[in-house]
Formats: C-alpha cells, structure tokens, sequence
C-alpha cells in the first residue's frame, strides 16, 4: 500500500512539475516579447529625441536668417529714402 501511495505520489509531482516547467516557458517566451517591445519603443523614442534637437536646430538657424534678412531690408530701405 505504501509503495503505492509513493508512486501515486510520484506521479502527481512529476505531472505538476511538467505543468509548471509548461508555465514557466510560457512566461518566459512572454518576458522576451516584452523586452523586445521595450526595446523598440526605447529606439523610438531615441530617434524622436534626436529629430526633435535637429528640429530645434533648423528653428534656430530659421530664425537667424530671417533676422538677416529684416536687417538688409532694412538697411535698403533706409539707403533708399
């Protein structure tokens, strides 16, 4: 009756132990999707980052050109007065 109940015992364990080593896999295969994920939204965010500097950059040089051109505007229209 004993060695019965062992390998019952047995039997049980090795079945809960495949289904968790199944799960664990499972949660595994998941956590490296995740990771993948995160590092796409990681390479996003980088690329938006560095286009809003260049952004910023193009603002600033905009900015001086056309403060370039409102002075010679302004030095040829006092020349010709």
């Amino acid at each position: 009756m004993q060695q019965q109940l062992n390998e019952l015992a047995i039997r049980i364990f090795s079945y809960f132990d495949q289904r968790f080593r199944s799960v664990d896999n499972r949660f595994r295969k998941q956590d490296r999707h995740i990771d993948g994920l995160y590092s796409l939204i990681d390479s996003y965010a980088k690329q938006l980052e560095i286009k809003e500097q260049q952004n910023r950059a193009d603002d600033d040089r905009v900015a001086r050109l056309e403060n370039w051109v409102e002075r010679l505007a302004l030095q040829s229209s006092s020349k010709v007065q």
